[in-house]
């Protein structure tokens, strides 16, 4: 299934009323490609607290911290520096190249 569909029906399921709300969000990628989504609060990525609270949901819910996985985000430093306090100072973050490639454009 595409991502578009399943981003809209996500929204339309979970997301009524927040419309208008800034949301942070992590979702999951399965090794075969599939994307779920895993938790959402309402703040930005630049937020420390709203950050830590989507972490606390995961390892609340059983994402064991001590596996390495591999974190994409953009380039909010509160959201990198929450992840390796929670995953472990080691733990693999890239910057995700849409939200860098629309920075770059936004400064042409």
């Amino acid at each position: 299934m595409r991502t578009t569909p399943r981003v809209a029906g996500f929204r339309s399921e979970y997301l009524a009323g927040f419309e208008l709300e800034c949301m942070a969000g992590f979702v999951g990628i399965r090794s075969e490609g599939n994307k779920h989504p895993l938790a959402v609060v309402k703040g930005a990525t630049e937020n420390t607290a709203a950050v830590q609270l989507l972490l606390d949901n995961l390892t609340g819910r059983g994402l064991d911290p001590t596996v390495c996985r591999l974190s994409i985000v953009d380039s909010a430093k509160a959201l990198s520096k929450e992840i390796r306090q929670t995953f472990g100072r080691h733990t693999p973050i890239r910057r995700c190249q849409i939200h860098n490639a629309s920075n770059i454009v936004k400064r042409l």
